[in-house]
């Protein structure tokens, strides 16, 4: 619920308390004088003034269960991952693709925290042929699908992540540690990791009939 709506809500909650929202109560002849009214209509505002602690109380849950892009992307490869059988094609389990390309933003959490045992590089982070579905990009994949429309943009999104992330381990290394952990979870990491997932996808399901244990 947006600001507006609940400060209308609110605001509409307040005129209930004046005696011109109760039908009735003025149109008879002998009813009591207005400062009587109070005493005779006591019981009504607690059932009138009810909504108030849930418009209150609605703006909070609301906010706090809003997904962050960290959340999106993490259900959305999750979600990718559990679409594709944990199968080979040409060499490559996609399955396992999919979640060790997952693990990099969590490596690279790690190394900017200090937590990391990893002693990563920006020059063999940024390149796209060292990890294990590059490799596999510029290796059999290619061999395999170097034609294929879906194929060339994943090997061209792939290489777009690597030069993102390692956008952001030179910030971390270059003592704007702040920035690159906003980057990692608000930046355009999130959208460039998500892609690489839906090209994988794209690229599997295009080619599952040659799928084998």
């Amino acid at each position: 619920m947006s600001f507006l709506s609940w400060v209308s809500q609110l605001l509409s909650g307040r005129g209930s308390n004046d005696p011109a929202d109760y039908s009735g109560e003025r149109s008879d002849p002998k009813a009591p004088p207005r400062s009587a009214a109070p005493t005779a209509r006591a019981p009504a505002p607690p059932s009138d003034s009810a909504p108030s602690p849930r418009a209150d109380s609605a703006p909070s849950p609301r906010a706090d269960s809003a997904p962050s892009p960290r959340a999106d992307l993490q259900s959305h490869m999750q979600s990718l991952s559990e679409t594709i059988e944990d199968r080979e094609i040409a060499g490559l389990n996609f399955r396992e693709a999919v979640a060790a390309h997952m693990k990099w933003r969590s490596r690279l959490e790690s190394f900017i925290r200090g937590e990391s045992q990893e002693d990563l590089k920006v020059e063999s982070v940024s390149v796209d042929n060292l990890c294990v579905l590059g490799k596999w990009i510029h290796g059999e994949g290619q061999a395999r699908f170097g034609a294929s429309p879906e194929f060339i943009e994943l090997r061209e999104e792939h290489a777009r992540f690597h030069r993102c992330a390692g956008g952001i381990l030179s910030s971390c290394l270059s003592g704007h540690k702040a920035l690159a952990i906003h980057d990692l979870s608000r930046g355009d990491y999130v959208a460039q990791s998500m892609k690489v997932a839906v090209c994988l996808n794209k690229v599997y399901s295009k080619n599952r009939g040659d799928a084998r244990p």
